[in-house]
């Protein structure tokens, strides 16, 4: 085989090695530049209760962390049966 597109084994080898070289650049400019731009943020968000439920176990595990809290506050209990019972400020318990 001749030279496959006009180029020689050495030429080819010096272009593919600029190309990299290049390419190696580029990226490394956009890591900094993005870096910079994530640390020049004052806004950083930070995810809360439900947001990082959601993130762990989508919507049911949402349910669960808001049943969880409601259990805590005391807002509702749990019967042996696997029943919610709200609880009322009246002193009064409600089926759910």
């Amino acid at each position: 085989m001749e030279q496959p597109w006009g180029l020689s084994g050495p030429e080819f080898l010096l272009l593919y090695g600029i190309a990299l070289v290049v390419w190696c650049a580029i990226v490394v400019v956009v890591r900094t530049v993005v870096k910079q731009a994530s640390k020049s943020r004052t806004d950083s968000h930070v995810l809360g209760l439900y947001e990082r439920a959601f993130l762990h176990g989508g919507s049911d595990r949402v349910a669960d962390t808001a049943l969880a809290g409601l259990i805590e506050a005391g807002r509702v209990r749990v019967t042996r049966s696997r029943k919610l019972h709200r609880i009322s400020t009246d002193g009064e318990d409600d089926a759910v």
